[in-house]
């Protein structure tokens, strides 16, 4: 999938739709990434997953990315360093139960974690819409 999105960011300058289409690949590519996946980083891993995607999103190659893109990714990156800070952030869990209690910073938390999940869920059907008018 990275190859076919160097072969798609390569051809961005002749094929604007592929150019976007490879930037929006690169985009739904890094919380994707295993090394990264917030389910690969249990308890005191998840700020270092956040933080690697916010990294991420601040050096992506913007070749063949839209005007929409290139404002969307910065916000990425942003949303996901704030979900790395508010994750280092949560208490700790109760020894008795493993349960977090519940506190400002865990509702901040959760709601950026939601906004992430939806912002994900988004660039990702914006993906497969593309890539399915590129077929027709």
């Amino acid at each position: 999938m990275v190859a076919a999105a160097l072969i798609l960011g390569a051809c961005s300058t002749k094929d604007p739709v592929a150019g976007e289409i490879a930037c929006q690949r690169r985009m739904v590519e890094i919380p994707a990434a295993p090394d990264v996946s917030p389910q690969a980083h249990p308890g005191p891993g998840l700020p270092a997953a956040f933080e690697t995607m916010s990294r991420r999103y601040a050096a992506i190659d913007l070749d063949g990315c839209t005007e929409d893109q290139r404002t969307r990714i910065p916000d990425m990156a942003r949303l996901t360093h704030e979900i790395a800070r508010l994750a280092g952030r949560l208490p700790r869990p109760g020894a008795a139960d493993q349960t977090v209690p519940v506190s400002p910073i865990s509702v901040q938390f959760v709601a950026a974690l939601k906004e992430f999940e939806k912002r994900r869920q988004t660039m990702q059907r914006d993906l497969d819409q593309m890539e399915a008018v590129r077929l027709r």
